[in-house]
Parts: C-alpha cells; sequence; structure tokens
C-alpha cells in the first residue's frame, strides 16, 4: 500500500499526484477541498477517520472510499503482484533488476511500484537500476538505487521522448547498461 493519505486539512492540498496528471492549482484545490469535504462526512458517520490514514489517499482516493465503505483491509499493490509471480524465485537467479515509471520523484519511495521492487531486490542483494522517462529528486532516490537513468536529460527534450519513444528509451536502457557493465566489468 501506498503511504498516501487522502488529504492534508494542514496544507490544504491534495497528496495524490494530480499535478502529474494534468491538473492545475485551481483543479487541485477543487479537489483537495472535495476530499476534504468527503472524510470529514465520513468522520462524523462514526466509520474511521480517513483524513491521515495510511492508504486513504492510493488510487486518488480509492483506499479511503474502500476503507469507508467495505470490510476492506489495504495491501500494498505491487507486494500483492510481486507475491503473485513469485518474484523471490527470479531473484536469486538475477544479476541486476531494472525498473521506472513515468516521472520518478519523493513519491516514488512512498510505496510505488519502483520502491516496492527495489526493496525486494535489496532484500536479496541484487542491485536495482531505476530508468523513468523523467526522475526528479535524485538525491532522495539515489540511496535506494544502484543507478538513475532518465529518458529526458540535457540531450533529450519530453516532446522529442514522447514522439519517439521507442527510439529514447532504446538510447537511455543501451547507455545505462554501458554504464552499469563498466562499472561491474572494473569490480571483477
Amino acid at each position: 500500500m501506498t503511504s498516501n493519505i487522502l488529504s492534508s486539512v494542514r496544507t490544504g492540498r491534495v497528496l495524490f499526484s494530480v499535478l502529474k496528471k494534468g491538473a492545475n492549482d485551481n483543479i487541485v484545490r477543487l479537489l483537495d477541498d472535495a476530499l476534504i469535504h468527503f472524510a470529514n462526512i465520513i468522520e462524523e458517520s462514526g466509520r474511521l477517520s480517513l483524513h491521515y490514514a495510511k492508504g486513504a489517499g492510493a488510487a486518488g482516493g480509492l483506499g479511503g472510499a474502500f476503507l469507508a465503505f467495505f470490510p476492506a483491509t489495504l495491501k500494498s499493490g505491487i507486494d500483492v503482484v510481486l507475491d503473485a509471480i513469485r518474484f523471490e524465485y527470479f531473484l536469486a537467479q538475477a544479476d541486476l533488476v531494472i525498473t521506472g515509471e513515468g516521472k520518478s520523484d519523493a513519491q516514488t519511495l512512498s510505496g510505488k511500484a519502483p520502491f516496492g521492487i527495489q526493496k525486494r531486490a535489496s532484500a536479496h542483494g541484487v542491485p536495482t537500476m531505476l530508468i523513468s522517462a523523467l526522475i526528479e529528486d535524485a538525491l532522495l532516490l539515489r540511496p535506494y538505487f544502484t543507478e538513475l537513468h532518465a529518458i529526458v536529460d540535457d540531450d533529450t527534450s519530453t516532446s522529442q521522448s514522447m514522439a519517439q519513444p521507442k527510439k529514447y528509451l532504446f538510447k537511455t536502457v543501451t547507455r545505462a547498461m554501458r554504464t552499469y557493465m563498466s562499472v561491474n566489468k572494473e569490480r571483477d
């Protein structure tokens, strides 16, 4: 489960990534007000307080809705998936794990798939490389991932990467693997 809470009454800001989805500040305020109102109604009904419930903000507030209206227990989505595919079995045979997402930032460390994958790999001593379209907050991410690689960089713009995703993903993965292999060749 992500550690995303539903909203923050103190800051008045939605804590899920609507800005990444194209929402502007006015829409963010409108959504936050609606989520705060929703959480207030649930709390006033005596069910539970969703304002700071861990995971209530997952999937844009869907986690909170499930907690409020169903006999639900929230679980980490990535953990459910990794268990279902027997990820540890494959980790036992892996020398490197490569993961990524569209945009990696501080929120990645709040239970997003790449972080869940990294935690499992790390527990098995397998290094994890992060390759994402955009990387923000690299200083926060670096301690967890062996290497960080962004498709959008000094040489590649967002519009270029969107126009030719296969080309720029291939370029980034090739560069990442060359870097990884050269560093690890020196270690051998």
